[in-house]
């Protein structure tokens, strides 16, 4: 063992660097180590797109000052990752031969992204298998994307030339980035996915006719209800082959199917169940381990169902209490949480658990246009989403926030907007 700390925390996102800052502001002598696989110090990976568009650079992203950790007696290690858990002899191996012990260990490594899995995906990556090389002499040079990382983010910028047709596939939040900064960048953009319209399980109908919209009106192609089968490379560029029979020649490729949680450094750990690393309502995987970020999945305060909540917001209130509880505490999450994104000047906006499967739902479109869906589950609002401006976000966050059950006759009155949703808190 190289070195053993009091706090060990794997992951140098926003969960990570929040859990070690929690710690050293309660206490001032224990032995703090942050320790990230990417070679970037911590940064927002939530402005990623900024990178790509050019509108920011990637020291810009950077959360803290370099002095930052040093002055705190945090010690922050980049480029180095987990590549084991010994959790009966408190110790963690990494890829470089190292080995690490703890008293207590967080694990926040976060998620990756979903891969395309089709034939001529994996040839159109470079040889570190992330996807085109950055630099300006191989700028045109066809290959498939993803969009998580730093580095990602510098690859597509590099990549993405005006006038050049690229496909984006996927239909949620970071397909829906990639194609906006496509676009930005000056390509021309075809957005293909396999669902019928974006967010078709979570926002409204009008809500989803409105996003299209708009991707329409800004010069976009919209290719739904198609799958991308294969891929191969003519003449400089990507051939995309779809489920309909269908083929597009596009410069690059931009893939957003999701993510999957970074856990396969625990598969001899004993950690995982069913393949997952779940966590109680304190955070706790097992004694002296932690769980928090994108890689946790844990009981929804609002649903009760198990989930991972892969949002900036929930990522740091999700390291803060993990902090608290490895530190003696029993914090518990209980605050209703949202996150957002933009379609170029449409907001879209998601609050509470609004993916929950097994939740009725009900639709309300304003006269300015904006659309809500609600989510209910034993009659209580669990979620909800809005396309447009919000204008009853503050009822709806409170209606989650006291859990009160809404009688059966109210709820089938909610169909009408004229309905306020805050009569429903009297």
């Amino acid at each position: 063992m190289d070195s053993r700390f009091d706090f060990l925390i794997l992951g140098g996102g926003i969960a990570g660097i929040t859990a070690a800052e929690t710690i050293r502001s309660r206490d001032a002598a224990a032995s703090v180590a942050v320790v990230g696989a990417e070679p970037w110090r911590p940064y927002s990976r939530v402005a990623l797109a900024d990178v790509v568009t050019g509108d920011k650079s990637g020291p810009e992203l950077e959360l803290r000052p370099p002095g930052h950790w040093p002055a705190r007696g945090i010690e922050l290690v980049t480029g180095r990752r987990a590549v084991a858990v010994d959790a009966d002899a408190h110790e963690v191996a990494f890829d470089d031969g190292s080995r690490l012990g703890y008293g207590k260990l967080l694990i926040a490594t976060g998620a990756r992204p979903r891969r395309l899995d089709v034939p001529g995906a994996d040839l159109l990556l470079s040889a570190d298998g992330q996807g085109a090389v950055a630099g300006a002499a191989e700028a045109s040079s066809p290959a498939v994307h993803y969009l998580r990382e730093m580095d990602d983010a510098l690859r597509l910028k590099d990549a993405l030339v005006g006038g050049e047709p690229v496909l984006v596939y996927g239909s949620g939040f970071v397909a829906l980035e990639m194609a906006v900064a496509a676009h930005e960048r000056g390509a021309n953009v075809t957005v293909a996915m396999r669902g019928p319209d974006f967010f078709h399980r979570e926002v409204s109908t009008a809500g989803r006719e409105a996003i299209a919209l708009e991707l329409v009106t800004h010069g976009l192609e919209v290719k739904p209800g198609v799958m991308v089968v294969s891929l191969k490379t003519e003449d400089g560029y990507a051939s995309a082959e779809f489920s309909d029979g269908s083929e597009l020649a596009v410069r690059q490729v931009l893939v957003g199917l999701g993510l999957e949680a970074n856990v396969d450094f625990l598969e001899e750990s004993g950690l995982l169940v069913g393949g997952q690393l779940k966590a109680d309502e304190e955070m706790r995987v097992a004694p002296d381990i932690y769980a928090a970020g994108d890689v946790a999945v844990f009981p929804d305060v609002l649903s009760g169902r198990a989930h991972a909540r892969a949002t900036w917001q929930d990522a740091l209130l999700q390291g803060r209490a993990a902090a608290l509880n490895m530190l003696g505490g029993h914090e518990r999450l209980t605050s209703v949480t949202g996150h957002a994104v933009a379609c170029f000047d449409l907001p879209i906006a998601f609050l509470g658990d609004s993916a929950c499967p097994d939740a009725m739902n009900v639709e309300r479109d304003y006269s300015d246009g904006s659309s809500v869906r609600l989510f209910f589950k034993d009659n209580r609002l669990v979620g909800a989403t809005c396309v447009g401006k919000f204008v009853e976000r503050t009822a709806a966050t409170k209606l989650m926030t006291d859990r009160r059950p809404i009688p059966a006759d109210r709820l089938a009155e909610l169909a009408d907007p004229a309905m306020p949703l805050a009569s429903l808190l009297g």
